[in-house]
C-alpha cells in the first residue's frame, strides 16, 4: 500500500487533509523519538499550520475577505481571460496563497501578510521569523537536481541560481531530476518547504516556459519600465502555473485524436459539375449506402438537397477492407457487423444548382467515398477540384450552420488539386494564363501551390524543404527516431580529443576525491581550485598558448568561460550539486563518470549544452542572439556537410551554416554579399563564439588561426570537420 501523503485527502472520508485529521492522532499514538529527523520536519509543518491559521484569522476578523470577489476577477483576468468566472478546488488554493501573499488591499496598499505583521501580533520566535520571510516572499521556477525519495530534493532557482534542499516528502515522489517545478519557497528551521499551490512538470518544457515567461515580463515592463525579474514575480507570479500549462501544451503532443476507422481527422471536400442533375439524384436515391437527408423533401423543387453517406448497402465491403486491423468504438457499441445497429456517418454530399458537393473526414475514407460516388454517377458529373482543411477550419465552418456548409472554404494549408505547374512558369504566370472561376478558385490555387513550395528542397535551406527544416528545428534530440540522431556508445578511446568531456570527467573526479570542491560565499569555485583546474584542462592547441599567458595572478572562475560555462553544464545536467558551501558529485554524476558511460556522459552533456544552456553567454560583448542556438541543429546539419577533409574559410563557410532569417536578424541583410565589414564580422563573431567554438570543445570540428596572436577567429580563419561528429552526429530527414 503506498503511503499517504500529508496533503493527501484523509483516508477516515472526513474530507479534511491527512495532516489536519488522522496523522495527528497516530503521531499522538506512537513516539517521535524513533525518527528524530521527521519529528523536526513535522514541528516545521506544524509552525507553517499554525501560522496560516493565525493570518486566515486576523484577515476574516479585519474584514479583508470582503476583496476575495474582485481580487478574484483580477486573478482571471491575468490567468484566463477567456476561461470561467470561477475557480475549481485546486485553483481556488493557489488563489488563496495569492491573495494572503501578493495582493494589495486597494485601501492599504499592502498584502494580508504585510498587513498581520504590522499589526505587531503575538507569535512565537519561530512563527515570527516565517511571518517575516513572507514579507517579500514570491513564486519561482526551480529545476529539481538530485532526489532523496521520502525526504525531498534540491531545487536550483532559474533566475536567482540559488540553490535549496526541498523537504516534502510527498513531493519527493512525484519529482524527477530535471523537473521542473513553480512554488513559493519558505525557510522554517533550517528547512525548505513549497507552498501549498505546486506545478510540476518535465524539464522539456522549459525552454518553452522561458519564452512565455520573458514575453509576461516584457509586457510587465510596458507598464513598469523599471520592474526586474523579482518584482514581476511578486506582482505577476501567480500567472507563472497557468504559463507552465501553455508550455507544455507546446512541448508535449496531446492524446492523438482519430475518426472512427482509425485515420487522423483531415477535412475533405471535392467539388463537382453536375452534368445530368436529375439523373445524379436519382441514382443517389437508388442506393442504400445515401440516404436524402430530408426524405419528405421534393428533389424537383428544392433549391439545395443535402444526402448522407452511410455505412451500409454497397459501401459495407469497401470500408470494411479498408478498415482491416482497426476496432473502431462503433464496432465496439454494435457489434461491427453490417446490420447490427446504426449505420455510420461517412460524409455528406451537397447538391446546388449545378454543382456537387462531397464532404468526408478521413484520407482513406474521402478517397474511398470519391472512388464509390464517381462509379454511381458515371457520365453524370464531372471532377472539379479537392480541397483539405483544417479541423478548426471545419468545425468552425459547421457551427454556422448547415447552409454554409455547402460552400468550400481553403484556409491556408489546405492542398486543393489543380494542374501543376509548368517548367518556368510561375505563380503570376498561371494566375494571368489559365481561367478560374471565383477568387475562392484562386485562393486554392495559389494555396496548393504554397503547400507544394513548403515541400519542395530549396537551395538557400540546404537542399532541406522549409517543412524538413521545421522539423529539424523543433525535434526531440533524445527521441531516437527523430531527425537528430546523437550516438550514445562510443568509447572514451574514440572520444579522446573531446575537451568538454575530458574537462568534465576531471571536474565529476575532482569532486568525487575530494568529497567536494569549495564554493565562494557568491557561489562560484574556489579561486586556489580555479587555478590548479585550469592548467590540468584539456584545450585546443590554438588556445594553448593564450592560455598559458592568462594563468598569471589571481584567477576567478568567471574569467574562465570554459571553466563556468563547464560547472553550470554540469549542474544543469545534474551532475553536481551545490549544497552547504561546497561542489560535490551526484549520484547521477558517479555513474556517468564510470569509464564505460562514457559516450552517454557525451550525450548527456551536448544536449544540455545546446539546448538547456544559453549560448548567448559565450558572447564577449554580451550581444544576445538567441535565433543562432534556436536554429543550432541546421547549423549542425549544414556543418555535417563539410565531410570532405578539406579547410574551409570561415568567411565563405559560415553564411552557409546560418538560416536566411538568422543571417537577417543578426545583419538585418539577409544576402551576404551585400554585407559590409562590420556585418561580415559580426555573423563570424555571432556564430564562432555560440556555434563553432563550442562544438570545437566538443572535438567536433578543428578551428585554425595560430597567426592571429589575439585567438579570435576572422574571415581567413578556417574549420574542418573531425571524424568525431560523423560517428556522433547522424541526420535522418
Amino acid at each position: 500500500m503506498s503511503k499517504i501523503g500529508r496533503n493527501d485527502p484523509c483516508p477516515c472520508g472526513s474530507g479534511k487533509k491527512y495532516k489536519k485529521c488522522c496523522l495527528r492522532k497516530e503521531q499522538a499514538a506512537s513516539p517521535l523519538s524513533k525518527h528524530p529527523s521527521k519529528s523536526h520536519h513535522d514541528r516545521c509543518v506544524g509552525i507553517l499550520d499554525s501560522l496560516q491559521d493565525r493570518i486566515m484569522r486576523f484577515a476574516e476578523n479585519a474584514g479583508y475577505f470582503k476583496e476575495i470577489k474582485p481580487a478574484q476577477l483580477y486573478y482571471l483576468a491575468y490567468i484566463d481571460p477567456q476561461g470561467p468566472s470561477e475557480l475549481d478546488e485546486n485553483e481556488f488554493v493557489a488563489f488563496i496563497e495569492w491573495f494572503v501573499h501578493d495582493y494589495e488591499m486597494p485601501e492599504e496598499g499592502r498584502t494580508i501578510a504585510q498587513l498581520y505583521l504590522a499589526s505587531q501580533p503575538t507569535l512565537p520566535a519561530e512563527e515570527m521569523q516565517v511571518l517575516r520571510q513572507y514579507q517579500e516572499s514570491y513564486i519561482s521556477v526551480y529545476r529539481i537536481g538530485e532526489v532523496q525519495p521520502g525526504q525531498g530534493f534540491q531545487a536550483k532557482d532559474l533566475f536567482s541560481e540559488e540553490e535549496f534542499f526541498l523537504s516534502d516528502e510527498t513531493l519527493s515522489h512525484r519529482a524527477k531530476p530535471g523537473y521542473i517545478i513553480i512554488t513559493r519557497l519558505t525557510e522554517v528551521m533550517g528547512e525548505y518547504h513549497a507552498s501549498p499551490a505546486v506545478g510540476l512538470c518535465e524539464g522539456k518544457v522549459w525552454p518553452a516556459l522561458e519564452r512565455n515567461i520573458q514575453a509576461a515580463l516584457q509586457e510587465f515592463q510596458n507598464e513598469s519600465p523599471d520592474a526586474g525579474m523579482q518584482r514581476f514575480l511578486k506582482e505577476r507570479g501567480f500567472i507563472l502555473n497557468s504559463l507552465l500549462l501553455a508550455s507544455a501544451e507546446q512541448a508535449f503532443p496531446g492524446p492523438k485524436l482519430v475518426t472512427t476507422s482509425g485515420e487522423e481527422p483531415a477535412f475533405h471536400q471535392a467539388r463537382y459539375d453536375l452534368l445530368d442533375r436529375s439523373a445524379a439524384i436519382a441514382a443517389l436515391q437508388g442506393t442504400q449506402d445515401f440516404d436524402l437527408d430530408d426524405p419528405g423533401e421534393d428533389p424537383s423543387k428544392a433549391d439545395e438537397l443535402h444526402f448522407v453517406w452511410l455505412d451500409q448497402g454497397e459501401t459495407v465491403p469497401l470500408i470494411r477492407a479498408m478498415e482491416a486491423g482497426f476496432r473502431s468504438g462503433h464496432d465496439k457499441m454494435f457489434g461491427g457487423k453490417p446490420g447490427a445497429g446504426s449505420a455510420r456517418l461517412l460524409g455528406t454530399i451537397t447538391i446546388k444548382a449545378d454543382r456537387l458537393l462531397l464532404e468526408v473526414n478521413g484520407d482513406q475514407r474521402f478517397a474511398l467515398g470519391k472512388k464509390r460516388l464517381e462509379q454511381l454517377l458515371a457520365g453524370r458529373v464531372r471532377h472539379r477540384l479537392d480541397s483539405l482543411q483544417s479541423m478548426q477550419a471545419a468545425m468552425a465552418k459547421h457551427k454556422v450552420g448547415r447552409e454554409s456548409s455547402a460552400a468550400a472554404s481553403y484556409p491556408i494549408g489546405s492542398g486543393p488539386q489543380f494542374e501543376s505547374l509548368k517548367p518556368g512558369e510561375s505563380i503570376q504566370d498561371a494566375l494571368q494564363s489559365r481561367q478560374f472561376e471565383s477568387l475562392e478558385e484562386v485562393n486554392a490555387f495559389v494555396q496548393q501551390h504554397m503547400g507544394q513550395y513548403n515541400d519542395q528542397p530549396q537551395d538557400e535551406l540546404g537542399g532541406l524543404s522549409p517543412t524538413q527544416v521545421s522539423e529539424l528545428m523543433d525535434c526531440d534530440w533524445q527521441d531516437e527516431h527523430g531527425p537528430v540522431r546523437l550516438s550514445k556508445s562510443l568509447s572514451l578511446h574514440e572520444l579522446a580529443d573531446s575537451h568538454f568531456l575530458n574537462n568534465a570527467r576531471l571536474l565529476l573526479t575532482q569532486c568525487q576525491q575530494r568529497g567536494g570542491i569549495k564554493a565562494t560565499s557568491a557561489g562560484y569555485l574556489d579561486t586556489k581550485f580555479v587555478r590548479e583546474f585550469v592548467q590540468a584542462m584539456s584545450w585546443p592547441e590554438r588556445l594553448t598558448t593564450l592560455v598559458k599567458g592568462a594563468q598569471q595572478g589571481r584567477m576567478r572562475e568567471m574569467g574562465v568561460p570554459q571553466l563556468y560555462s563547464l560547472r553550470l553544464v554540469a549542474e544543469f545536467s545534474g551532475l553536481i550539486k551545490k549544497r552547504s558551501g561546497q561542489f560535490s558529485i551526484t549520484q547521477q554524476g558517479e555513474k556517468f563518470l564510470l569509464e564505460e558511460n562514457a559516450g552517454r556522459l557525451l550525450n548527456r552533456l551536448f544536449v544540455v549544452h545546446c539546448q538547456e544552456f544559453n549560448l548567448d553567454f559565450y558572447d564577449r560583448l554580451r550581444l544576445e542572439h538567441p535565433e543562432v542556438q534556436h536554429a543550432v541543429a541546421f547549423s549542425l546539419y549544414k556543418l555535417g556537410q563539410l565531410d570532405d577533409g578539406a579547410w574551409h574559410a570561415l568567411g565563405e563557410a559560415i553564411p552557409a551554416l546560418m538560416l536566411p532569417i538568422v543571417r537577417h536578424a543578426i545583419t538585418r541583410q539577409e544576402d551576404p554579399l551585400l554585407w559590409n565589414e562590420l556585418q561580415v564580422e559580426g555573423v563570424i563573431q555571432a556564430v564562432s563564439q555560440r556555434f563553432l567554438e563550442p562544438m570545437e570543445s566538443f572535438g567536433l570540428l578543428e578551428l585554425d588561426n595560430t597567426w592571429e596572436a589575439t585567438g579570435l577567429l576572422t574571415e581567413e580563419s578556417r574549420v574542418r570537420l573531425t571524424p568525431l561528429f560523423g560517428k556522433f552526429i547522424n541526420f535522418q530527414l
